[in-house]
This record gives C-alpha cells, sequence and structure tokens, in this order.
C-alpha cells in the first residue's frame, strides 16, 4: 500500500483501466475512513492468519455476480501481502484454499448458475475435493469385494478382476458410483498405458501439419484468383499472395517436439473425456478420449480405445461390465446390477442413517461465507440464492464430516451508517442514547433508508455531516455507537424472519464491523510492502486489468 492523491491504494500487475493507467483497489479513503475491500482483507487475515482467528483450512465465499470483480481484486491483493497463508497453529501445511462462488442473475441452468474461481496459485478450488474421501475408506469398495466373491455366478476374469483390497483403486474425490471415480480410474489407465511426453511431441508434430496443410491450400487459392486463364481475374488486379515462408527443417521440428515433450505433465481429469452417456443404451459413463489421443500415438482410434479398455478391466472389472468399445472408438461403460443393487440394500440397512456414505478421510475446518444482507436494506435474490446454495454447501461438508463454520458477514459498517445516524440523530434522537436506544421504534426501515439517502444526495451540509459520521462511528463515538446497534438490531428481526422460512440453523453473524480492529494492521502491512499509495487523498490498491465503464 502507497499513499496516492491523499488516499492509501494498492496497485497490482495486470489489473488497469482501459486506457491503461493503474486501477486502485482503496483501503483507506482521504477523510481517514476505511473501505470494504480493507474489511475484506482483514476478515482473510483473521480466517487464516491470527492467532485469535478461526485458523481454517479452507474458505469459501458464497455471492452475488456482481462481486466477482471485486473478489477477485481481493484476493490478488491478499495473495501478494502474504494473508492467504496459513498460521504456524493451522492444520494445513501449505496455503488455504480460497474460492468464491458467483451467483447468476441471469436464468442460467444449475450448472451454470453457480461457479468456483480462487487464486491461481491456491491448492484447490473445488468444492468436490473438500468433501473427497480416499477409497479405502469407502464401504463401496469393501461391498464391491464382498459381493464379488460371494457370486458363484461370476466368471474367473471377474474374478481376477477383483482388487484385493480396496486400496487397490485410484484415488478418487467422490463416491464410487460417481463420475469422478471413473474419471480416476481411465487417469490411472492414461499415465500407464500410454507416455505423456510422447503424446505431447505428437500433438505438436500434429499441429505443425495442419499449420503447413493449410498454407498450401490458401497458397494455391490465391494463385487461382491470379490465373492468366480466369476472366474474373483479368478484369481485377490478382490478390497479392502472402509471402510464404521456408519450409521447416526436420532439426526446427524435432527441436519443437522436443520442447513440447519436456514441458508435458501427466494426464489429468480434463485428458479422461468421461461422461453421462448420452443414450441409456450406451451404458452409464461413456469416455472418448481414444478419439483425439490416437492421432498423437500413431494409432486408429479403436486400437487405442483397446488399450485403455484394457487398462481399465482389472480396476473396474468388480464394479462394471465389460467396457464396450463403439462406433470408431468411443468406450461405454455400465454398472453391473448386482454391485448396485448391494450397494443400494448397504445403504438402506445403513444403522448410522448414513446411506453408507463414509465419513471424509482428512477432516478440514473450512468457513463458508454466505448471505450477507445489507444492514437497514431488503434482501434481494442476490441475497436469498446466496443463502440457499451456501447453507447446502455447508449441509453437504458437515455431512462428509468436516468442521463447517457459517459466517454470515451481514453489510453493518461503511459509508451508509454516517448518513443514517445523523438522519437518526435528527429524527429519532433517543436512538443516539445507549440507555434508551433500545425503546425507540425504528419502523420500517427501508423507507428509513430512503429519506437518508435522499437527504444525502440533496443535502450538501447532511452530506459532510454524514461523511464525519463514518469517521466518529469508526472511532468509535458512543452516540454514533448506540444509533449504530438500534439499526443493526432492527434489521436482525427482520433477516430472521426470512431464515426461519429456510429453515437457516448455525448462521453465526460476523459483520464488517467486527473486524474494524484489525483494519488499521491491514493498511500498514500492505504500505509496508509498497502495494498500497495514496490516490486523490485516499488509500488505494490499483490493480492492472480493472477499469471503471469511463474508462477510468
Amino acid at each position: 500500500a502507497v499513499e496516492s492523491e491523499g488516499a492509501t491504494a494498492v496497485f497490482l500487475d495486470g489489473y488497469a483501466n482501459r486506457d491503461g493507467t493503474p486501477l486502485p483497489m482503496l483501503v483507506r479513503k482521504s477523510d481517514g475512513g476505511f473501505n470494504y475491500a480493507t474489511t475484506d482483507l482483514a476478515a482473510i487475515r483473521h480466517r487464516v492468519q491470527l492467532p485469535d482467528g478461526e485458523n481454517a483450512d479452507r474458505v469459501l465465499y458464497v455471492t452475488d455476480a456482481g462481486q466477482s470483480q471485486h473478489f477477485e481484486m481481493v484476493f490478488a491483493a491478499a495473495e501478494l501481502a502474504g494473508f492467504l497463508l496459513p498460521s504456524s497453529s493451522s492444520s494445513s501445511s501449505s496455503p488455504s484454499s480460497f474460492s468464491f462462488g458467483c451467483v447468476a442473475r441471469t436464468r442460467h441452468s444449475a450448472s451454470r448458475a453457480f461457479r468456483c474461481r480462487g487464486p491461481a496459485s491456491s491448492s484447490s478450488s473445488s468444492i468436490g475435493g473438500w468433501a473427497a474421501t480416499p477409497p479405502s475408506s469407502s464401504l463401496f469398495a469393501s461391498v464391491s469385494t464382498e459381493a464379488s466373491s460371494s457370486s458363484s455366478s461370476s466368471s474367473s476374469a471377474e474374478e481376477d478382476s477383483t482388487p484385493s483390497s480396496s486400496s487397490d483403486l485410484p484415488p478418487s474425490s467422490s463416491s464410487l458410483l460417481g463420475i469422478d471415480w471413473v474419471r480416476s480410474a481411465v487417469v490411472s489407465v492414461l499415465n500407464d498405458a500410454f507416455d505423456p511426453a510422447e503424446v505431447a511431441r505428437g500433438a505438436a508434430m500434429t499441429k505443425l501439419d495442419k499449420g503447413k496443410k493449410k498454407k498450401k491450400k490458401k497458397k494455391k487459392k490465391n494463385n487461382k484468383k491470379g490465373g492468366d486463364n480466369d476472366p474474373a481475374a483479368a478484369a481485377t488486379p490478382a490478390e497479392e499472395t502472402p509471402e510464404v515462408p521456408p519450409p521447416m527443417s526436420e532439426e526446427e521440428r524435432r527441436a519443437i517436439g522436443d520442447a513440447a515433450a519436456a514441458s508435458a505433465n501427466p494426464f489429468g481429469t480434463m485428458d479422461t473425456m468421461v461422461t453421462p452417456a448420452t443414450r441409456s443404451d450406451f451404458g452409464d459413463y461413456q469416455c472418448n478420449a481414444a478419439m483425439g489421443l490416437a492421432k498423437n500415438v500413431g494409432m486408429n482410434p479403436r486400437e487405442c480405445a483397446s488399450r485403455i479398455v484394457d487398462g481399465l478391466r482389472p480396476i473396474v472389472g468388480y464394479a462394471m461390465e465389460e467396457p464396450e468399445i463403439a462406433g470408431p472408438g468411443f468406450i461405454n461403460l455400465r454398472f453391473k446390477e448386482s454391485y448396485l443393487a448391494e450397494a443400494a440394500r448397504r445403504m438402506a440397512e445403513d444403522a448410522d442413517g448414513r446411506l453408507a456414505v463414509p465419513m471424509s478421510g482428512q477432516k478440514k475446518k473450512v468457513i463458508i461465507d454466505f448471505s450477507s444482507p445489507n444492514i437497514a436494506k431488503e434482501m434481494h435474490v442476490g441475497h436469498l440464492r446466496s443463502t440457499i446454495i451456501g447453507d447446502t454447501l455447508s449441509n453437504v461438508l458437515e455431512f462428509a464430516g468436516h468442521d463447517v463454520v457459517r459466517l454470515n458477514h451481514v453489510g453493518d459498517w461503511g459509508t451508509q451508517f454516517g448518513m443514517l445516524v445523523e438522519h437518526l440523530r435528527d429524527e429519532y434522537p433517543a436512538a443516539l442514547n445507549e440507555e434508551t436506544s433500545t425503546d425507540v421504534d425504528l419502523g420500517d426501515l427501508v423507507q428509513l433508508y430512503k429519506a437518508a439517502k435522499k437527504r444525502f444526495d440533496a443535502d450538501e451540509e447532511f452530506k459532510v455531516r454524514a461523511r464525519e459520521g463514518v469517521v466518529r462511528l469508526q472511532g468509535g463515538d458512543g452516540e454514533a455507537i448506540a444509533a449504530w446497534k438500534s439499526l443493526c438490531a432492527a434489521s436482525r428481526v427482520e433477516y430472521q424472519k426470512i431464515y426461519d422460512a429456510l429453515n437457516i440453523e448455525g448462521l453465526e453473524e460476523r459483520g464488517e464491523s467486527f473486524y474494524n480492529p484489525f483494519l488499521n494492521g491491514v493498511v500498514e502491512d500492505l504500505e509496508g510492502q509498497g502495494l498500497a499509495v495514496e490516490s486523490e487523498g485516499a488509500t488505494a490498491v490499483f490493480l492492472d486489468g480493472y477499469a471503471n465503464r469511463d474508462g477510468t
């Protein structure tokens, strides 16, 4: 953080206005008050680093889509400042996982309405991985082994394909009936059956060959346009044939292939191309990996698919029918009815009432930040969606055995409270007295806010008072605090009605005001690292690549 035109700001590479000038993230305004980005940075630090904080292993913010850019900038600043690193008392040995889910306002399908994103260097932003259970502790693994060994109708091939123990299974981030298990199995096979370096080399060569063919085709087309026997060509000047670079030497081609091979990574989930079957007669899942892989390994797709099937057979054979190669190289996968029936029976008979779903092998402390309404304002649909999705994720992670902290980061601090407190000073003076503030009936908070906002926009003297009121509130002024508490208490009554209707339980309020004592420390750290600068009397962080609509 550095001083910039009277303010304190943070400027980060990659975030700029459209005209190329750096875009600041204000952390302290010119009037001495703090911006809500500072509060979010303080919250991150409290949740991960501070000795008296939560010491969370994972943090997820469930927020409205309109907050997407804000959290990108906050995470970028927090990552640079080292706020994402766990404290010495945390159980995590690597940076904690931070991500935010954007709840879209448009009419999207469920799969598109919620997206998780996080810092590039974070260990994971996958929700599924947080509820992951190692197959070695999965009930389904023991079910499948028992079912295979007790079935007299099983063929010798099936018996040979049954793992001797559940630890023979590939890593999974879901139950064995889930698509993630199938993808994990295919990843294991791909890395055993094919050399990622040679595949990368083949892909590079294929790309070079495609580019060469495209240039030849374009040259031929241009030559045809300029031909002497073409009447149209005689009437109009021929297009200038672009200069074609000289053919690439074999040494140059080999160098490109070697570079691709050297930078190759092992096969991952995206390489499996495993999806739910498009038709029931295709099975439960289908794998199309062979189609894209074949050309890069010098094999036809069916031959490539056959190699994948050979590797899959001993891994999934106890639970699935013989994988079927269809068409040019598609692989169809179907669970055995006996396996599904036995798994369903165990689920129904589970004495713990967990439907045989195992607990997570690695218990984590997870913070879910959701709902987050604003004091003295009505909840909008973004708050409601965030509440429902955040509560659902919390339920899932708790069911998986994680220690989940449900935090309600209410908007109970900032400029609007200076405006509201000064309006109460004029209209409800009793609200500013701690002894009488609880006796004041504030009535319709929305109308109260609208009246205060109208005065703020129209009355310059009131606007100045409101801004000064923010500073007094943040400084702990007794009258301002009493009025603020009245507003918060009245809002909680209204929010709780909605939470009760949605059956939301265990939601712990941790508003912006909670982090007020930590704000100066955040700004000092940002300034000490040279991330924040003064800008027009305020303190801001400028992030390259971010701009206002007018380009500033």
